[in-house]
């Protein structure tokens, strides 16, 4: 119930009905590889990941008269989006010497993230 006073006086109340939802679902999903080699130390390693997230959220607020036979006002808000993203990863470690003190690393990284709102 919201009641609106002035100077301690009760001039109006209303009952109010908000009715929420936050709907949303996922999908994570990443696939990994990694080759050993004869050399000890020297690998090859392919990382991906792929996530993509549905979202909805949205409320409807309604404010009504004392008796709930009349609708003074109506908010609405709907917030739909969608998040993507896709990483992939590639990695190579070789040793520079017998004992695998000192290695050499080679990578690369690509990200791609995509929204809608």
């Amino acid at each position: 119930m919201t009641e609106n006073f002035r100077n301690n006086d009760l001039i109006s109340n209303r009952l109010r009905n908000t009715d929420t939802k936050d709907l949303s679902n996922s999908v994570d999903v990443s696939l990994n590889y990694t080759r050993s080699f004869e050399k000890k130390g020297r690998e090859l390693s392919l990382l991906t990941l792929y996530s993509r997230n549905n979202r909805e959220n949205s409320f409807i607020n309604t404010l009504f008269t004392e008796d709930f036979s009349t609708i003074d006002s109506r908010l609405k808000n709907d917030n739909p989006s969608r998040n993507e993203e896709f990483t992939v990863q590639l990695d190579y470690v070789t040793p520079l010497d017998e004992k695998g003190n000192q290695i050499l690393e080679y990578g690369a990284k690509k990200y791609i993230e995509k929204s809608v709102f």
